[in-house]
């Protein structure tokens, strides 16, 4: 049984297993979305916007190509220097060194937020 098994649904709608389902992975997706890390990257294009890109691999290409979402240009941006990790849900940065204090739980990017800690 997984945490959102337990979902109650207040509507007076009667779902079907499939819509159950569908709310179930978007719930979880949107979890994932706010408890994960990012990694910030910085734009070619002069815009003073950064990107936020899921960390995840190791290491994280040193360069990407995106769309920048102020100017609307392809642009390339390039991971700060030094690398700096965000996490939306507590709107705060973290250096490498901070990594060190982090107590990591099971994740999908563990492996990637140690190897960043522990290089």
């Amino acid at each position: 049984m997984n945490e959102y098994s337990k979902m109650i649904y207040t509507s007076d709608n009667n779902y079907t297993d499939q819509e159950k389902q569908w709310i179930e992975d978007l719930c979880k997706r949107k979890s994932e979305e706010l408890t994960s890390i990012y990694v910030i990257y910085r734009p070619d294009c002069g815009c003073p916007i950064e990107q936020t890109v899921l960390l995840d691999r190791f290491p994280m290409p040193k360069k990407i190509m995106i769309q920048c979402p102020e100017c609307k240009k392809g642009c390339l941006t390039e991971i700060s220097d030094p690398i700096i990790f965000h996490c939306p849900i507590l709107k705060q940065d973290y250096t490498r060194e901070d990594l060190k204090e982090f107590v990591i739980n099971e994740s999908r990017q563990k492996e990637y937020i140690e190897s960043y800690r522990d290089e």
